[in-house]
Parts: C-alpha cells; sequence; structure tokens
C-alpha cells in the first residue's frame, strides 16, 4: 500500500515551522488512530521514507530550505540556528549562527558554509534554491524573529564554492520561500503577505501580489512560506501553514479574476475526502513532471501529494528511527524527494535535524 501513515500517534499543533519557534507549549491534537485510506485516485508508486543524512544538529541545526544540484546530486540545507523555547513566550537564538550545509550526493560529507549576520548580529536563514551557474539565493530572517517590525532582513546569493555572500535586497518583512525561475527570481514574504519578482541581480523588484490569503492568520506569525510554478509557467503555489491552504499567484495578466486564489483547502479536503489532517501546516511545496503538488505538512508529520486539481492522492511519513520530525522543505533529486526536518518539538530544539528522502513515482518539474 502506498499510503504510509503511522497510527496511534499524536500530532503537536504547530501551525508550521515558524509558529513552532514562537510557541511555549506544544498541545495535542487526537491520535491520528483512522486516517482512510485513499483508495480512489490514489498515487501509485511513493517509496518508503528513509534518513538520509542526520545529526546536523552541530552543523546544520534546524534546517528550514533545502536545494538541490540536479547535475551533480549535492544537497543545499539552510539553517534557522539553534534556539530555545521560553517559558513566559517566544525563544531566544543563542547561537545565532544560521548556515548553509553542503551535503555530497551519497550523504556521507558534510561541510558548512558561514554566512556574516546582518545588522541584528544574527543569521537566521529561510528558504533556498541553487541555480548552477549561479550560486544559492536564500532569505535571511533574523532580523524579523528578534524584531517582527524590522524591515533589515536580507535576500543574499551565496557562491557555494567560496562561501562568499553578496546582499540582493533588503526592506522584506520576512523571505521566506525564494525561487528562481525563467528570468525572474521570486519571493515570498510571509510577514507582509505578498509575493515579489526581481531580477537575478535584486534589480527592478516589485510587488506582483498582495493578499490578505497570503498573510499571517492570528496564530501564526507567518503566511506565505514556500514556492512552487506550475508547469506551464502561469501560476505560483504558495502553502500558508496558518490557514492549512495552498493559494495559486496568476503570473498571467491577461487572465481574469483575482490574482490571488484558493487553490487547496485542508478542510475543505478533510470533508470531501473524509480524512484527516490534510495541509495540516503546509511549509514548503514541489512540483512534478505531471502537475502533482508535493508538500511538507510540518503539523501533520508527512509529506503529502495533491493533484493537478487540488484532491489528495498521497501521503508519507518516516516510521520508528526514520520518523519525520517536523519537515519544512522539500527538493527533487531526479525521482527522489530530499526533505528537510526542522524537530522542533524535541526537548533540546534541533537535537534530530536531518534530512530525508523518499522515492517519488515522477521526476521533479524541469526548470
Amino acid at each position: 500500500m502506498d499510503l504510509i501513515v503511522s497510527v496511534a500517534r499524536r500530532i503537536p499543533r504547530a501551525c508550521g515551522l515558524s509558529a513552532a519557534v514562537a510557541i511555549v507549549a506544544l498541545a495535542a491534537v487526537p491520535a491520528l488512530a483512522a486516517v482512510p485510506a485513499l483508495a480512489q485516485g490514489q498515487l501509485r508508486g511513493v517509496g518508503e521514507l528513509r534518513d538520509y543524512v542526520t545529526g546536523l544538529y552541530q552543523t546544520c541545526p534546524s534546517p528550514e530550505g533545502v536545494a538541490v544540484d540536479e547535475r551533480s546530486g549535492t544537497v543545499y540545507a539552510s539553517s534557522l540556528g539553534a534556539f530555545t523555547l521560553l517559558p513566559e513566550g517566544g525563544f531566544t537564538q543563542p547561537s545565532g549562527a544560521g548556515s548553509v550545509c553542503v551535503v555530497s550526493r551519497d550523504g556521507q560529507r558534510v561541510r558548512r558554509i558561514a554566512v556574516e549576520p546582518g545588522a541584528s548580529g544574527k543569521v537566521a536563514l529561510f528558504g533556498v534554491d541553487h541555480v548552477r551557474g549561479e550560486g544559492l539565493y536564500v532569505g535571511d530572517g533574523a532580523d524579523s524573529l528578534t524584531n517582527p517590525r524590522s524591515r533589515s532582513t536580507r535576500l543574499l546569493r551565496i557562491d557555494p564554492d567560496t562561501g562568499a555572500a553578496r546582499v540582493l535586497a533588503t526592506g522584506m518583512g520576512a523571505p521566506i520561500g525564494v525561487l528562481r525561475h525563467g528570468r525572474w527570481l521570486y519571493v515570498a514574504d510571509g510577514l507582509e503577505g505578498r509575493i515579489l519578482r526581481m531580477r537575478p541581480d535584486g534589480s527592478a523588484s516589485r510587488v506582483i501580489a498582495r493578499s490578505r490569503l497570503l498573510r499571517p492568520a492570528p496564530e501564526s506569525p507567518y503566511g506565505a512560506n514556500g514556492l512552487a510554478i506550475d508547469p506551464a509557467g502561469r501560476t505560483l503555489y504558495v502553502p500558508n501553514p496558518g490557514t492549512g491552504r495552498i493559494l495559486a499567484v496568476r503570473l498571467d495578466g491577461a487572465a481574469r479574476g483575482p490574482r490571488v486564489q484558493v487553490f487547496a483547502d485542508g478542510e475543505r479536503i478533510n470533508r470531501r475526502q473524509r480524512t484527516q489532517y490534510a495541509l495540516a501546516g503546509p511549509d514548503d511545496i514541489a512540483v512534478d513532471a505531471r502537475g502533482n503538488l508535493w508538500i511538507t505538512a510540518n503539523d501533520a508529520e508527512e509529506i503529502q501529494a495533491l493533484s493537478p486539481a487540488g484532491r489528495l492522492i498521497a501521503r508519507v511519513r518516516g516510521i520508528g528511527v526514520d520518523a519525520t520530525r517536523n519537515p519544512t522543505a522539500l527538493a527533487f533529486r531526479g525521482r527522489q524527494l530530499v526533505i528537510a526536518n526542522f524537530d522542533a518539538r524535541s526537548a533540546t530544539p534541533g537535537a534530530n535535524s536531518k534530512l530525508s528522502a523518499v522515492r517519488t513515482p515522477l521526476p521533479g518539474l524541469r526548470r
């Protein structure tokens, strides 16, 4: 059976990765004891989720983003940095040392790219994207984490060989999602609820979408998170972990209708398909060659897949030692998904930071 779920397990409600670092106690919801199988329209050929690289706490604690060099198979994981939940609320970042981990294709070699801090004196890296010949595009949100009113966050381009970093843009609330596609670089500002588009050098920046649908929910500090594009190149898909929705941002200016619409809603899927925890804390997103959407459901601690029509067609999680731990990001490497595990719910948050991998029926969408 391709649908992999665990039974009799309690799922903490964290409303996505960002909320996990801003709350004190993580309440549990009823045990996931009877999630119905997806008999009709289920995606076939999904493998078992296994650990790929473990023990990242010392080098890249709490990985928030992941990107892949498709040619070499090298994996890049961006780290939010070590943090501690406080009894009275909020959190600290004692290290302030967000970084990028570079992992070899076989997972045996890991090196760390240190990133110089911005105005806050700390580094907390969000989403990351890799483009061969250009480098790593990554958002640094440390200033928004220490001061939500700050607009000193940075969008960086990092040379993965030398570690040299260039600031492409500032002034964003929280540059969480980063996607390089075609001529443009897209950024999801999860604090302001907007999508920006700019040239790869940071010039010609403009807001192409702003909506309440992209803004944070009351219980979640951030809204718009990861970014992916449809096979036709006309729509950006954007998860909002606080609302449990996948949003569609129309890129075709000639088309009619609102620029931002709800593509999929977790509560509606639960009702229609008689299941539970669909799109529970959707954090990051990737699209395969057929247009299926693969999503990290952070609160459900599993990976979920939606058809191009928005139907839930697969869900997979690690079992036992391979257990999924707050998956925050994912990226295709051929017919394999590489997944970042943020691990906010351990006694020491991030202690089990790791990367996982699962084989998929189809490769990722080629850009």
